[in-house]
């Protein structure tokens, strides 16, 4: 099974969700991010009743730090490259079920380690992979 790492351009999208962290009414009720010409900031809303009884937002956007910047796009790069184990195995099983159906022991074997080479295989491919990507970043793997 091989992986595919799909690239976005982050310009001009963000993400706001719910503050769970609230602890004052002052707190924000929602925080995200997002990025604006090259920049990322932190987005802090407001639920809000106008004075007609109709609910808005009020937003604020502060200019991440550097190291916040660094931390976010490390965390990111990590979930992007991260293929759950659970999917490889059930794609694998998928896969060879055919051969199994042959039920011979020798047979069996034979499939065993030819799982076992398709594994090394799959495993140097993600780290090529991996190297290519962090490289094209300009970060040195």
């Amino acid at each position: 099974m091989t992986t595919t790492t799909k690239k976005y351009n982050d310009e001009l999208y963000g993400i706001l969700g719910m503050n769970n962290a609230k602890q004052k009414d002052t707190h924000p009720d929602r925080r995200g991010r997002c990025m604006i010409k090259g920049i990322w900031y932190w987005m802090s809303g407001w639920d809000k009743i106008s004075s007609t009884g109709s609910s808005y937002s009020s937003l604020a956007f502060t200019e991440m730090t550097r190291s916040e910047v660094d931390k976010y796009i490390t965390a990111k790069r990590e979930s992007e490259r991260q293929v759950p184990v659970s999917a490889y195995i059930e794609e694998n099983q998928k896969v060879h079920s055919a051969s199994y159906s042959h039920s011979s022991s020798t047979q069996q074997q034979i499939n065993s380690s030819s799982d076992s080479d398709k594994q090394k295989t799959t495993k140097s491919k993600t780290k090529a992979k991996q190297q290519e990507e962090f490289e094209e970043d300009g970060i040195p793997f």
